[in-house]
């Protein structure tokens, strides 16, 4: 990984002909992007996810959550941006979530 990388974004594929997407591989290439201060986020699990050398069959609603759960995004902050973007969100970009509640991730 080099300098001119700003932010890595990782997910597996979905549907009937996805490709395995192997859990080793995504950690790998969160330990590159810690090693050089590169946001990373971990989208998806994908429809067939392998880990620990066992393949899940991941349905659609749930590759989404499951990536989320494993908790291993670096430097990635409110609203799911890289903590180096370049613009600001805001909650008003948000108009339908309940911007009350705290934020939880």
């Amino acid at each position: 990984m080099d300098d001119t990388i700003e932010e890595v974004s990782v997910g597996g594929e979905s549907g009937r002909e996805a490709r395995p997407c192997h859990y080793d591989w995504v950690l790998d290439l969160r330990r590159q992007c810690v090693e050089k201060g590169v946001p990373f986020r971990f989208h998806q699990t994908g429809a067939r996810f392998v880990k620990d050398g066992k393949m899940y069959y991941v349905r659609r609603p749930y590759q989404l959550s499951q990536a989320h759960k494993a908790n291993i995004d670096y430097r990635i902050g409110r609203f799911y941006a890289p903590e180096t973007a370049r613009w600001q969100w805001s909650d008003e970009d948000y108009p339908d979530r309940d911007n009350s509640a705290e934020d939880k991730c």
